[in-house]
């Protein structure tokens, strides 16, 4: 027997309702996004691998990166504590780009109300 759990939307969930809220918006944006950091200093990959949960892309063919989006399905007291001390967090920190924490459905609708700010974030981590 299969017993359904709680129904808060789930992080794939929020990732969809954001992905096609920036579509219909005229991003060009990508899921799931594969790659590998660079080095800051020398420019050469340095093994390790990322994948991204949503990207905004300056341009169609989708090469030029602007923003990554990381989801989470909901915030919780210290997270962002807890968080810092992750390999993803140190990840992103290495990127090049900004990176904005979505955590939940709350934030997801806040990023979006607010995207002109979000894209013009410095690079790093930054949560909202």
């Amino acid at each position: 027997m299969f017993v359904i759990g709680s129904m808060r939307s789930s992080e794939f969930e929020l990732q969809a309702d954001l992905y096609s809220m920036l579509r219909l918006a005229g991003f060009y944006v990508r899921g799931e996004v594969r790659g590998t950091v660079q080095n800051k200093q020398t420019g050469r990959a340095n093994g390790n691998k990322v994948r991204l949960d949503i990207v905004i892309f300056n341009d169609k063919e989708c090469r030029n990166p602007k923003l990554v989006i990381e989801i989470k399905p909901k915030r919780t007291a210290g997270w962002v504590a807890d968080y810092m001390k992750q390999e993803q967090y140190r990840m992103y920190s290495m990127l090049d780009l900004p990176v904005v924490m979505v955590m939940g459905e709350k934030q997801a609708s806040a990023f979006m109300a607010n995207i002109d700010q979000m894209l013009q974030k410095p690079n790093g981590v930054h949560w909202l």
